[in-house]
Parts: C-alpha cells; sequence; structure tokens
C-alpha cells in the first residue's frame, strides 16, 4: 500500500471539508442576513443564532486548514513516508484485538478519526495523542500492546510495521 496515496486522499479529505464548511458558513450568514431589522420579541433570537453558526464554521474551517498545513508540511520531508520497524508518524499499523478481526491504521500527524479507503482497503488515521496511538508509538512488530478504556484493558498485537 502507498502511503503517498494515503496521504493524499487525508488531504482530499481536509479540502472537501474545508469546502462544505465554507458552504455552510455562506448559508448561516445568508440565514442572518434574511432576517434584518428588529427582533419581533425578547424570544427571537434567529439571527443571533445564525451568526453564532457563520463563527463556528469560521473555527471548523481554520481547524482543517491547519490540518491541511501540518500534512503538508509533514509531506515535504521525503524520509516520513520511509518503513521503518518501529512504529512512528507516518506508519501503517496492523493491530490484532483478541476475538476481532485484524484492522489497519495511519499513525498520523492530524486527521485522527478519519476514515481512508484505498481500493477495497479501509484505514482508520490515528494520532499520537489519541489513546491508541500514544500505546503504539515507539513499538515493533509482534510486540503486544494493552489499550485501557473505561472498562476494561484491551489487550492488542502489533502484527505488522509498515
Amino acid at each position: 500500500m502507498n502511503k503517498h496515496e494515503i496521504f493524499k486522499k487525508i488531504e482530499e479529505n481536509l479540502k472537501e471539508a474545508i469546502a462544505l464548511a465554507k458552504k455552510a458558513k455562506q448559508e448561516s450568514q445568508d440565514e442572518a442576513n434574511r432576517h434584518g431589522g428588529k427582533m419581533q420579541s425578547r424570544y427571537d433570537t434567529f439571527k443571533e443564532e445564525a451568526q453564532y453558526m457563520v463563527t463556528a464554521q469560521e473555527k471548523r474551517i481554520a481547524e482543517f486548514s491547519m490540518s491541511l498545513k501540518i500534512i503538508h508540511d509533514f509531506l515535504a520531508d521525503p524520509r516520513v513516508l520511509q518503513t521503518s520497524d518501529t512504529i512512528r508518524i507516518g506508519s501503517i499499523i496492523i493491530l490484532k484485538s483478541s476475538g476481532s478481526e485484524k484492522k489497519k491504521y495511519l499513525l498520523a500527524p492530524t486527521g485522527g478519526g478519519m476514515h481512508i479507503t484505498i481500493d477495497t482497503e479501509k484505514i482508520l488515521v490515528i494520532t499520537p495523542d489519541s489513546p491508541l496511538g500514544h500505546s503504539v508509538i515507539g513499538r515493533k512488530a509482534s510486540e503486544e500492546i494493552e489499550l485501557k478504556t473505561k472498562e476494561k484493558m484491551i489487550p492488542y498485537k502489533i502484527l505488522e510495521v509498515a
């Protein structure tokens, strides 16, 4: 699996999210502008609520833009996509927990929670700040880790690192 292709897919997803947030911002702004004049009652807060949505969308755009910049800066160094036997940012990891099927993850600097599908393979993006990302960073294939949840400890086996 080509890591560069996966990161390009992350970039595409972020660009799409920015475009959607910009559209939502404009729709909220248009909605706020349609309600000109004074409030009809003290309970008429529609214009203010629409303006809050504009601000929220601006924050989303800024966050997605920052994530896109982080990915661009990360990919500027060709060494980051080189394969290593130790898990680091940029590694593709295949994990298996007891009683479940194996799952593929990409440890990325940003974009945690994003699902990427290349051909028919599904990959979940995790970051070093996530509990799973924090547990695997610096580990190697065939090592076992435990992920603590509220209810229990979940053992994982690292099957492959690419």
